[in-house]
């Protein structure tokens, strides 16, 4: 008996002609900013600060154009381009200028030229998927009714293996930040492939969701490891010293929940302020503790309490002159740690930027992925991010962010950032172009989600971004056969049930 399909999802485009808010901003806001900054600058003097407003009032002017046209030409606002767009004005304008207004931070001709080449690389970025953009949607339509008890079985054993793997991790002292320096240096031949198999609860929770909440299945064994997952993820997160590490499931969540229904919960606009406010802050304090005695019995629920109990403590409870100071610091760290354009200007401020230059090449990138390292022992170590730390007086220990931008300039000069950017704007537009050229099912679906947070991470180097990206789309698409199997990619919409 075919089974009841309830609550069908509601299937339409996003690609719409461009609303005329665009315009209007660019009107009201873009071009009288840009006016007023160009006239300031012709009576500005030395001070940094106008061409700084000079540079920023244009980066807002192209983007806005940007998004204009993205828009005129029917292309999904979820489109890779589009939200590492977003990402830019947040990380490298709207935090840099937060820390000024707040005096965390100070203006001064680094940040002016660091600036201009962030309006270089992302102009570029815009040309390289405007010369290639075609009408595309991303418009969910399940190609079943009802979720399979292959999906089912393949999500909890997912489940199981990814609980598995990152307990053994856990135990074994080489749990993500968590991870004594040297043992997983001794491990770096294996490391790929263990963080392969604790991603599968990732994984899981990605599938279940799609089953969840974008075919809103009732069905009792995919809601269980639907909400197995999503706890366990943020516990591992939470545990595991790494920013994103709470924060991907949620994100994942809200991706397959604003695709496949059209819309975002009201609930997604707070997730801004738990970045700032409760995750940065409790994470921050997490290191401090991790490299201050307790990192070596982190891998003792014991320890494990220890340290997150007086983490928090730290960084929310603290009562007092000192613990208030500490708070503080935790706050601006958070800050800091978002704004992507502090990292510019330091790359840019260093002797020679050419310092961070290792033995990585990006013509290679792609076989960084594809090797193992038993097979290629010179294989380089991608931690750029952790020499930058290193430099910058922070210790390897943590791992500051190159960027996109900074990385390409420190290692080709101008000149390789536009042609690096524009290759990778051409290169996100025609994955963009093949995944919204016909409407997704659950396989297309699961690979969009599951790549998306590494396409927009503006955080990593070139090399690390490319090698990353090749390696993310080999164990998605073996997953994918996996899960879906042979005949996911052939997979056509159910017919949805015709309600009298």
């Amino acid at each position: 008996m075919r089974p009841e399909y309830r609550n069908p999802v509601v299937s339409y485009s996003d690609g719409e002609q461009t609303s005329g808010w665009v315009f209007i901003v660019l009107l009201v806001v873009g071009i009288p900013w840009a006016i007023w900054t160009i006239v300031a600058l012709l009576g500005s003097g030395a001070s940094p600060i106008v061409p700084f407003n000079l540079v920023v009032g244009w980066f807002l002017i192209l983007a806005l154009a940007y998004l204009g046209l993205h828009g005129s030409r029917g292309a999904s606002w979820s489109s890779v381009p589009v939200l590492l767009t977003i990402e830019a004005l947040v990380t490298f304008i709207g935090v840099p200028l937060w820390r000024f207004l707040e005096n965390d931070d100070q203006i001064d001709s680094g940040y002016a030229r660091a600036m201009l080449l962030v309006l270089i690389g992302f102009a570029s970025l815009w040309i390289g998927s405007l010369m290639v953009m075609k009408e595309s949607t991303l418009q969910f339509s399940p190609a079943a009714t009802s979720t399979s008890m292959r999906v089912t079985v393949m999500s909890g054993s997912m489940l199981a293996l990814g609980v598995g793997e990152n307990l053994a991790l856990w135990k074994a002292g080489l749990f993500s930040y968590t991870a004594d320096v040297g043992l997983r240096e001794a491990n770096v031949g294996i490391m790929q492939w263990l963080g392969f198999l604790s991603g599968l609860l990732n994984g899981a929770l990605v599938v279940s969701a799609i089953e969840v909440i974008g075919k809103r299945s009732t069905q009792v064994p995919i809601r269980l490891i639907f909400w197995a997952s999503f706890t366990l993820s943020v516990g591992f997160g939470l545990i595991s010293g790494m920013k994103s590490g709470p924060m991907y499931p949620l994100l994942y969540v809200l991706l397959v929940y604003g695709v496949s229904r059209k819309q975002m919960p009201k609930t997604a606009l707070l997730l801004p302020a738990l970045v700032v406010v409760l995750i940065y802050p409790f994470v921050n304090a997490y290191r401090e503790n991790m490299n201050h005695g307790y990192r070596a019995q982190m891998n003792t629920i014991g320890g494990s309490e220890a340290v997150l109990e007086k983490s928090f403590s730290d960084a929310f409870l603290g009562v007092g002159s000192t613990s208030s100071s500490a708070a503080k610091g935790y706050s601006d760290a958070a800050t800091g740690r978002l704004s992507y354009l502090s990292y510019v200007r330091d790359i840019i401020k260093l002797p020679a930027p050419s310092m961070l230059r290792g033995d990585e090449s990006v013509w290679l990138a792609p076989l960084y992925s594809l090797v193992p390292r038993f097979f290629w022992k010179e294989k380089p170590v991608l931690n750029k991010g952790q020499r930058l730390s290193f430099i910058l007086g922070h210790g390897m220990e943590s791992s500051s962010a190159p960027t996109l931008i900074g990385d390409l300039y420190s290692t080709y000069g101008t000149y390789g950032l536009v042609a690096g950017m524009l290759a990778w704007g051409i290169c996100l537009q025609l994955y963009m172009n093949r995944i919204g050229g016909k409407p997704l099912s659950e396989v297309t679906l699961f690979i969009y989600t599951s790549m998306l947070l590494r396409l927009i991470n503006l955080e990593e180097d070139f090399v690390a971004t490319v090698a990353g990206t090749v390696q993310v789309s080999i164990e998605v698409a073996l997953m994918a056969y996996i899960i879906y199997g042979r005949s996911a990619s052939s997979l056509q919409p159910a017919r949805m049930p015709t309600r009298i």
